[in-house]
């Protein structure tokens, strides 16, 4: 870290500014190798936050015209970022299901997720619509930001048989059926895939019947 650090003196952002985006990308990959070895759930989520904290400012200031790849990089990076946030938060909230404020941190976590990964589709855009057809090195990353995102819809702590669990659970549903409908239409993207699909094909299934019991239930 040391010298990671050293090295920014002399690579910086106006100056060399590739060199200087290896290098924040390099610290965000040692903070994220060193959190497998951190024990403690809350220490991870800080070194998570500080990569998130690394990571935002180059999103924030680099020109989508000269390094649309990069942002887009970057911008998947930390969605899983915050996706791993959401896991450690919603965890702890666990432990105390009744506290709001752990409530609305996991909240809060899951919609900052749920943004970086629409945005990283929203750089795909031809002619300000999504793809029908990704190519061929985005189709992973694409239908996985897609996974993500019926992923995080399903971590949001609300209300048992509200309109917003409906909701939620609909929007999972719909993230994993557009995965599931793409590779129908392209199936040279299932081997890209093979495992997420596996378990989008089973949610499609069982998250409709699930909607229909939150529907004959609602309370709020």
């Amino acid at each position: 870290q040391k010298h990671l650090q050293s090295a920014q003196q002399y690579f910086t952002l106006d100056e060399r500014c590739s060199d200087y985006v290896d290098l924040v990308r390099d610290m965000s990959q040692l903070y994220k190798y060193l959190s497998y070895f951190e024990k403690d759930d809350d220490n991870k989520c800080k070194m998570h936050r500080r990569r998130a904290d690394l990571l935002e400012p180059l999103n924030r200031d680099l020109s989508p015209t000269h390094y649309l790849l990069t942002i887009r990089q970057i911008l998947f990076e930390l969605g899983e970022i915050f996706s791993d946030m959401v896991d450690f938060k919603r965890a702890r909230w666990q432990t105390q299901p009744t506290n709001p404020h752990f409530a609305k941190k996991v909240n809060t976590l899951v919609r900052q997720s749920i943004l970086y990964f629409e945005t990283f589709l929203d750089t795909m855009r031809v002619e300000g619509k999504r793809p029908e057809k990704y190519n061929d090195d985005n189709v992973r990353p694409a239908l996985l930001a897609h996974f993500y995102i019926g992923r995080m819809y399903s971590k949001f702590v609300v209300a048992p048989n509200s309109h917003e669990e409906l909701n939620n659970v609909n929007q999972t549903y719909e993230a994993y059926k557009s995965i599931v409908d793409y590779c129908k239409k392209h199936p040279e993207a299932l081997e890209k895939v093979e495992e997420e699909l596996s378990a989008c094909s089973e949610m499609v299934k069982l998250l409709p019947v699930k909607m229909e019991q939150i529907r004959r239930n609602l309370t709020v």
